[in-house]
């Protein structure tokens, strides 16, 4: 159990050693190219300086691993204190708030992207903090629990980007599935020459559409695809395509 146990406004606040704490599996944010730089940074930090802050975790034994307590955040200042003590430097003792166990797996991967609102971040991980929450917006919507309003803004307000931003990271996605599909599709010798020469044209046709009208257009070998959030941005849509004839319904 922790060393230490202090109430401070209704919270727990515990010095844990770091033997006692497991990394979170749902937290994707360590996956960066960079966080073994990060890491070794925060442990020479923590080397001088000290703690001055602390993580956040719950109390799980389910788990057969010989550990107490699951990481919500602060993994990067839980690996540096772990490092130090490993190198002989420092007790080992990392600084935590406790807090109840998450209910679920979505709850839990919503606290965790919560938490990481500050974090500097790449368009990489911005993809992966897009892809995530889409998973839990599905899994609330399929148990009854659909948050209110729409769901990019919805996206939008838990990482603090503009719901235009969300949307681009969805379409792409959706364009890279598209990709891939058609080139499993040219794998099979269905795809002729002449549209394998056109796919960098109608990649750039798609970009150009998107950077002057906020139009996303995705052209396969068979289709056009303009894809679209609701009927006032449909409207929109069709009149960027000079449409104007379908737009009074």
């Amino acid at each position: 159990m922790g060393l230490m146990s202090v109430m401070s406004n209704g919270q727990s606040y515990r010095k844990i050693h770091v033997d006692e704490i497991r990394v979170n599996k749902n937290n994707f944010y360590h996956e960066e190219d960079d966080e073994d730089y990060y890491v070794d940074s925060m442990a020479e930090l923590l080397k001088n300086d000290g703690m001055d802050a602390n993580g956040v975790l719950y109390e799980d034994d389910s788990i057969n691993d010989g550990k107490t307590y699951t990481l919500l955040s602060g993994e990067r200042r839980f690996k540096a204190t772990k490092k130090n003590y490993e190198n002989g430097i420092g007790d080992g003792l990392f600084f935590a708030k406790v807090v109840k166990k998450p209910e679920n797996e979505t709850e839990e991967m919503l606290r965790i992207i919560s938490a990481n609102n500050q974090r500097n971040k790449s368009k990489e991980l911005r993809k992966k903090e897009v892809n995530a929450l889409q998973m839990c917006w599905d899994e609330l919507v399929a148990r009854g629990e659909k948050p209110k309003g729409r769901k990019r803004e919805w996206m939008a307000e838990k990482i603090g980007v503009s719901p235009r931003m969300i949307q681009n990271y969805l379409k792409d996605d959706e364009a890279a599935r598209d990709d891939e599909k058609n080139d499993q599709d040219c794998s099979n010798d269905s795809c002729d020459t002449e549209y394998e020469e056109l796919k960098s044209d109608f990649k750039r046709f798609s970009k150009r559409a998107r950077e002057l009208y906020g139009v996303d257009v995705k052209i396969t070998k068979k289709s056009i695809n303009v894809a679209y959030e609701d009927i006032s941005e449909l409207k929109h849509v069709l009149k960027q395509l000079d449409l104007d004839a379908l737009v009074d319904f």
